[in-house]
């Protein structure tokens, strides 16, 4: 990239794409990076669900992933500079590994909080906070309001999921 961007990595949830109206608002002359991590586990998890190997099971993530990108960039946030990247890996080590790569100068993101079995787990917000020297911009992701149906990344069924896999696993999906 010729100058520093906005980094705002994605998980397809409601509040992410209102992250992402919220930083066009806020920024819409910088460049933005639009970033998902399909995670090592989720393909294991696939592959052991039977969706085939894991090369098979990460290309078609990392493919659907893509293609949601592309139409949060458009639908939520017609930037001015606009990429997308999809990453297979852990998203605490792969998020600060792209900060540095790509001369970021600030990363925005959902903060959720991390109970699991009433014990509190670091979230990626607070590994990355760690990890990166940048200004890091958490927004918490119950502040903000759940996207239209009609805009969602979200708003796909589990029937419409398992029919895009199929196709998917065909080559049938544009």
């Amino acid at each position: 990239m010729s100058h520093p961007c906005i980094l705002v990595p994605i998980d397809f949830s409601s509040p992410s794409d209102e992250m992402v109206r919220l930083v066009a608002a806020m920024a819409p002359e910088h460049e933005v990076c639009l970033v998902h991590v399909v995670e090592d586990q989720t393909v294991r998890f696939a592959q052991d669900a039977g969706f085939g190997t894991p090369d098979q099971v990460g290309h078609r993530l990392m493919g659907d992933a893509h293609r949601r990108l592309q139409r949060i960039a458009v639908q939520c946030a017609p930037f001015r500079h606009a990429r997308v990247v999809v990453i297979l890996g852990d998203a605490s080590k792969e998020i600060p590994r792209i900060v540095r790569e790509l001369g970021v100068m600030l990363v925005v993101l959902l903060s959720r909080s991390s109970v699991v079995a009433g014990t509190v787990r670091p979230t990626i917000a607070e590994k990355l906070i760690r990890e990166v020297t940048v200004p890091v911009l958490c927004i918490p992701a119950e502040s903000l309001p759940r996207a239209k149906p009609e805009t969602s990344s979200q708003n796909v069924s589990p029937a419409d999921l398992s029919r895009e896999w199929e196709r998917s696993a065909e080559g049938t999906v544009a």
